[in-house]
């Protein structure tokens, strides 16, 4: 029997089920030889090799801003993501890629070409909107239209969808990494700290807030001071940050309000009925539905298992998608 594997092959992280199981998710990091022909490892441990190899070996983040920015290293994961199912040396696996909505053919195809060039016998693309609107649990074969914001680590792709389609979207190359960047900046001209780029994450995951409030959750940091060898240690309330987090928001609250103002009237009186769905890791920072229903005044709510959502609407699909 053919295997129907599905991939979400996001900036910050991929995601692979196989026939509806997930069976992989970590970080969209890979080490290889600088020759290109041996992996060494994916995910959670390329990602600590970074910074702290020999010559010999490269660390690659193969996809920037959802699209594909170095072709070999994302061949070489994706066939990694597809050995993950087994081997069936008959059968070639059906492949179901998610990318973001609004691809030219050029990057369309260059995942395509990953896809079959690591061993597939097809490979479809599912626009982002679409399978994290599946995975919300939104009807979006029916005549309603639904807004679906979904924001992960490269892109934010907000979109409204209806009868199965994406009727108007817009797509953001800022999420979760750019807030990364804009904590990392916040610290070192607030606190005169230097932070590494997974200490600013670890803040954003742990703390990560856009309402204040009146009992702050603290998390401890450490860094260097701007001199480059003084070690520094700080306790950052999640109250501090909201202040490196709320302009990246507001960018994609704005974005969410130009897609409605060229929606048509109907789906508009749809989206203010049925609400703005946030899907993608980004949605799981605290006080981001009431923040996005104070900027664009529709009620905002976060779908359920937020990060999980564009794997699950692939999941939910690929049996159709292939049938």
């Amino acid at each position: 029997m053919r295997k129907n594997i599905c991939i979400d092959l996001g900036t910050a992280n991929v995601l692979v089920s196989v026939n509806g199981e997930l069976i992989f998710e970590e970080p969209t990091y890979i080490a290889m030889s600088n020759d290109k022909r041996t992996v060494l490892s994916v995910g959670k441990e390329a990602k600590s090799m970074s910074g702290k190899v020999s010559k010999e070996i490269s660390v690659v983040r193969p996809m920037k801003n959802g699209v594909i920015s170095d072709f070999k290293a994302a061949r070489k994961l994706v066939e990694y993501c597809i050995s993950l199912a087994g081997k069936n040396n008959w059968l070639k696996p059906n492949v179901l890629i998610s990318v973001p909505a609004g691809l030219t053919s050029v990057e369309e195809r260059a995942v395509i070409e990953a896809g079959m060039y690591a061993g597939a016998s097809k490979v479809i693309l599912l626009p982002e909107p679409i399978s994290a609107a599946i995975g919300a649990g939104l009807p979006v074969l029916s005549a309603k239209g639904f807004m679906i914001v979904n924001m992960g680590g490269g892109t934010s792709e907000i979109a409204v969808v209806s009868v199965g389609s994406v009727i108007n979207f817009k797509s953001e190359r800022i999420a979760g990494d750019f807030i990364t960047e804009k904590i990392m900046t916040f610290l070192k001209q607030q606190y005169e700290i230097n932070v590494g780029e997974a200490s600013a994450e670890e803040l954003k995951i742990q703390i990560g807030n856009l309402v204040p409030t009146a009992e702050p959750i603290f998390h401890e940091i450490r860094g260097k001071d701007l001199d480059g060898f003084t070690p520094r240690t700080l306790n950052i309330s999640s109250n501090d940050i909201i202040d490196a987090i709320s302009p990246v928001i507001s960018v994609i609250a704005r974005s969410v309000k130009e897609v409605i103002e060229k929606s048509q009237s109907e789906l508009v009186s749809d989206i203010i009925e049925n609400g703005i769905v946030l899907s993608g890791g980004t949605a799981g920072i605290k006080g981001i539905d009431i923040f996005m229903h104070d900027s664009v005044g529709i009620y905002a709510h976060i779908a359920e298992d937020p990060i999980h959502a564009v794997i699950r609407g692939l999941s939910a699909s690929v049996e159709k998608v292939f049938s």
